[in-house]
């Protein structure tokens, strides 16, 4: 939480700063906040995509309350392998040229099966991002083929439990597969492999194929730990925006939430008012008389 806001609050009604940097091409931005409502829905703070699913709300490990409260956070989604959640249309990953897909997640045991993210159509037509069993990480771009960039052993530097951020990005403009996909751990860029051919496109329109945030498009595979501050771009982050947005999430989002002053101008007005010393009190005019 910044450390400013006991001169700001954030504007809950409206927390997205259009006008920062690492907000251009800000498709959806899923994040628990101070006051977020429970209930079935996950609300996306741009307003657009908000995602229905099981047991969706604010956990009890927010400031003050738990010991697993991610840096810069005020709460978590807990995933306990039934919980999901799904936005009904989702047209920034339809026939995208790039994209990027950024969160923050910790897992309870390492070295499973886990979705982060899926839009699925088929196996040779989805995006994914993912945790197997056999110690990688998969970032799946496939458009009619099978083609994926893998972490090898992830369990080097991610462990159980602890939180960790993620950055996946895809430029379907690069030549190589290098040049087409990265994955950023912590704000660095990770060592990866690449199997297949990355498409320059990654789907052709599927109005029925959903997101799904925690498990697999065909409701397996499910997350088991915590997620939050998922955003996904309909742009290729930089790896210096990968970097920033790192440092941003862990100061809580300074710039690129929307804050106002506290209290409000008003309020400073009159608590000023009430406070201000009196003015000097005007002394009668006084005639003298001239002594003889």
């Amino acid at each position: 939480m910044p450390a400013s806001l006991g001169v700001r609050s954030l504007n809950v009604g409206s927390p997205v700063n259009s006008l920062a940097p690492l907000n251009v091409g800000l498709a959806a931005w899923w994040m628990l906040l101070p006051r977020s409502p429970g209930g079935s829905t996950w609300h996306d703070l741009t307003g657009r995509y908000d995602a229905a699913g099981t047991a969706i709300g604010p956990s009890t490990a927010t400031v003050g309350w738990g010991a697993t409260r991610r840096p810069g956070g005020w709460g978590e989604l807990r995933f306990g392998g039934a919980t999901f959640a799904q936005p009904a249309q989702f047209p920034a990953l339809d026939s995208a040229t790039a994209f990027t897909v950024a969160l923050w997640a910790r897992q309870t045991t390492t070295n499973v099966q886990g979705y982060l993210l899926n839009k699925y159509s088929s196996g040779s037509n989805q995006i994914g991002l993912e945790t197997w069993n056999d110690n990688n990480i998969y970032f799946e771009v496939n458009n009619g083929s099978i083609s994926y960039l893998n972490l090898p052993t992830y369990t080097s530097f991610i462990s159980a439990g602890v939180w960790f951020h993620l950055v996946a990005v895809f430029n379907g403009a690069g030549v190589t597969n290098a040049e087409k996909a990265q994955l950023y751990l912590n704000g660095a860029a990770m060592a990866a492999s690449y199997s297949g051919t990355l498409p320059a496109l990654t789907f052709a329109f599927v109005p029925s194929s959903l997101v799904s945030i925690g498990q697999h498009g065909l409701s397996t595979q499910r997350w088991v730990g915590a997620m939050d501050d998922v955003r996904i771009y309909s742009r290729a982050l930089s790896a210096v925006d990968a970097e920033q947005l790192y440092t941003a999430s862990r100061l809580g989002y300074p710039q690129e939430l929307a804050w106002q002053p506290w209290p409000p101008a008003w309020a400073s007005a009159v608590a000023g008012a009430a406070t201000k010393a009196p003015p000097p009190r005007r002394q009668p005019w006084r005639i003298f008389r001239r002594a003889a």
